[in-house]
């Protein structure tokens, strides 16, 4: 039983100060939580239930690294939310709930995290200003989607505390037996990050390697350790348990990679500036950034709630981004070591961090949310102890502006939920809607489609389309291919109003007339770059066949057909196979292809006549020839093989056949086999 005796005893002995942060922090916990469970149950937009279908890949596969899956951004959700939302959905009927309950546990797991972290390293309470500011003062609408019901950049605070925390205390052991289990979290969160891909390099791993050197050294020119040579040493320990289980999980991830499409995209490619001009732009981006990462709105009401806001937002991102730093980095001298490790690391990852954001343009809040993450461990720990904890009757002015800041900004938080459940219910709508017509499989826009799957609870299959003036290409990323196969002989198109207009009515038009139609009227559909919902009808287009049979997908099946390739019409062809005449030339797809060895068949009859090349427009613009190359392994009246090498991703190779000879050739089919 509770000895309630006791618990009013430590009530009563209890700082006032902790008492009225420890009721904002619950606050703050409690607003977050409630925020999860009602704003997202009504945005679970396509990017948050990933985990839904990555959990259907690995159940219907048996694998946890599905061949037919095609990631996205070259990374392997290993450091994410992703493996454990990915468990619930797996095991759970309900999808929405399943992703909400994984969002709200783990907030939850970071935040006890961020206690024990306050309590062990820093020696005191800061979490009761840490976890205020990491909940509800990171008000911009992608960096709270991110940390709130999305959640996939909760890991990045997760592994900013627990480095700090294990990195620091196995560097400052003599014997590692004697730290054991934090050498067991060290080398398995390590494994995680380095299979997760190269970004976490950046942002973990080189860091805390430079930390160490840059924080042992340090402490010899302050005579606070011994020989140049044991520090050394103890350098080159603590970097070995860093660097060891990231490349096994490196490794690891080169595996996985080599089998499946990672989808290397624009977002992850580094382009310096080519002015210093556009540098000075990009820098003053990303300091606006800042401030709209803590909820800046130019476009709000400055008398109103969201004006007061503002206010807070612009004084909050000073004050942890650039004051309270600079008043901690004076202080560093007179620190105790483990708060110096701290700084020396702040200083170091947000160096790194803001020279990749600034100078190669990552101008999204997602990019700058581990140094904003960095920046409130530094600041909260500082505000604590100098502001919160004086003796100074200045304390408690500070700890009524920091309440008053927790409440507005929790208040804002929970006004985001007013009206949502309209948003909840249309979606709703639409999914019972299309099991009303019997409609289990269906494409369409990323945006709109992969929703209704995670609201009908798995009842209603979907796959992404883009449309093109030649037709409908499969969307290959963030999904499992086996989608775009053929198993179906009743499937669907959904299409909003606008997407009609935009170019997708082009795409109807070129399949077979539609054996019925329906209009789903005024249904709220999500809007990925304003993170908002706008009113709408959906065109719901349904088709005797499996659509899939004229869905362009590249070779993501491992096969090439009629349906993904041009023609330029010298002979003729069906959905079967092409019948070329002389100089009659199939060409395309140009889809993605990664680096690596590949053997292309082209099957079909007459083939002694044909010519067949690899080739890529973008290399052969950028001179970048050199970037694949092909050998001729075998040619019958039946089949070519080539033996092709890809040394660098391409965009859009293209396997081509033309008829040199002057008899009919017919080409089949053409598989690509990664070696």
């Amino acid at each position: 039983m509770f000895d309630f005796t006791k618990i009013l005893n430590r009530a009563k002995k209890a700082d006032i100060i902790d008492v009225i942060l420890f009721v904002s922090t619950i606050f703050s916990v409690v607003a977050a939580v409630y925020y999860i469970f009602v704003y997202g149950a009504a945005y679970m937009h396509s990017d948050v239930v990933v985990s839904q279908r990555y959990a259907n890949s690995v159940i219907e596969s048996k694998s946890l690294f599905p061949a037919t899956w095609n990631f996205a951004y070259g990374e392997i959700y290993s450091f994410r939310i992703i493996p454990f939302a990915s468990l619930l959905s797996g095991i759970m009927t309900n999808q929405i709930l399943a992703r909400l309950l994984a969002s709200a546990i783990n907030i939850l797991l970071v935040c006890v995290v961020i206690v024990c972290y306050s309590k062990k390293h820093c020696s005191n309470n800061s979490w009761l200003v840490v976890i205020p500011l990491f909940l509800v003062f990171i008000g911009g609408a992608e960096a709270r989607s991110m940390i709130l019901y999305e959640g996939v950049y909760q890991h990045e605070m997760l592994g900013l505390v627990l480095g700090i925390l294990w990195v620091y205390r196995a560097n400052n052991v003599e014997k590692l037996r004697n730290v054991k289990w934090t050498i067991v979290g060290i080398a398995t969160m390590y494994i995680l990050m380095g299979l997760q891909g190269k970004r976490h390099w950046a942002e973990f791993i080189l860091p805390f390697v430079l930390t160490i050197w840059a924080y042992n050294f340090s402490l010899i020119r302050s005579n606070s350790t011994g020989r140049l040579l044991s520090t050394i040493i103890r350098s080159v320990k603590t970097t070995c348990l860093i660097l060891a289980p990231s490349v096994i999980g490196h490794l690891a991830y080169k595996k996985v990679a080599s089998t499946h499409l990672m989808n290397y995209g624009k977002g992850e490619i580094l382009v310096f500036p080519d002015s210093f001009k556009e540098l000075t732009k990009e820098f003053s981006r990303i300091i606006r950034l800042f401030f709209e990462t803590f909820g800046f709105n130019a476009k709000v009401d400055g008398l109103s709630m969201l004006g007061v806001r503002n206010l807070v937002s612009i004084f909050m991102c000073i004050i942890i981004c650039l004051i309270v730093p600079i008043l901690q980095i004076k202080k560093l001298q007179h620190e105790k070591n483990e708060v110096k490790f701290l700084i020396y690391f702040g200083v170091i990852h947000n160096f790194l961090m803001l020279i990749i954001d600034v100078c190669f343009a990552k101008d999204n809040q997602r990019y700058i949310l581990s140094c904003i993450y960095v920046f409130i461990l530094i600041s909260a720990r500082y505000i604590y102890v100098y502001w919160l904890k004086q003796t100074l009757l200045d304390k408690y002015l500070w700890v009524l502006l920091f309440g008053v800041a927790v409440f507005v900004e929790g208040i804002t938080l929970l006004q985001e939920t007013a009206g949502v459940n309209k948003y909840y219910e249309s979606n709703k709508r639409v999914s019972e809607t299309l099991k009303e017509y019997g409609l289990c499989k269906g494409f369409g826009s990323y945006w709109n489609t992969y929703m209704f799957e995670a609201y009908s609870d798995n009842e209603i299959r979907v796959g992404a389309i883009n449309a093109s003036d030649t037709g409908f290409e499969a969307y290959l990323a963030l999904n499992d291919s086996r989608i775009y196969i053929p198993d179906s002989d009743k499937t669907f198109v959904m299409i909003s109003e606008e997407e009609y207009e935009e170019g997708f009515g082009t795409g109807i038009g070129l399949l077979d007339r539609p054996a019925d139609e329906f209009v789903i009227e005024d249904v709220y559909l999500y809007d990925f770059i304003k993170m908002k919902y706008y009113k709408s009808n959906l065109y719901v287009f349904i088709y005797d066949y499996d659509v899939s049979s004229r869905i362009k997908n590249g070779f993501s099946d491992g096969v090439l057909t009629v349906k993904d390739m041009e023609f330029n019409w010298l002979g003729t062809k069906d959905w079967d196979r092409f019948y070329l005449d002389k100089d009659g030339m199939v060409f395309g797809p140009y889809s993605v292809i990664e680096p690596g060895n590949y053997i292309v068949t082209y099957e079909g009859e007459n083939m002694d006549a044909l010519g067949c090349d690899v080739f890529s427009e973008n290399a052969h613009k950028d001179n970048e020839e050199d970037s694949y190359s092909y050998t001729l392994v075998e040619q019958s009246p039946t089949k070519i093989v080539l033996n092709v090498k890809i040394n660098k991703t391409l965009r859009d190779v293209q396997f081509r056949a033309v008829n040199t000879g002057d008899e009919r050739c017919i080409l089949n089919d053409i598989l690509v086999e990664r070696n």
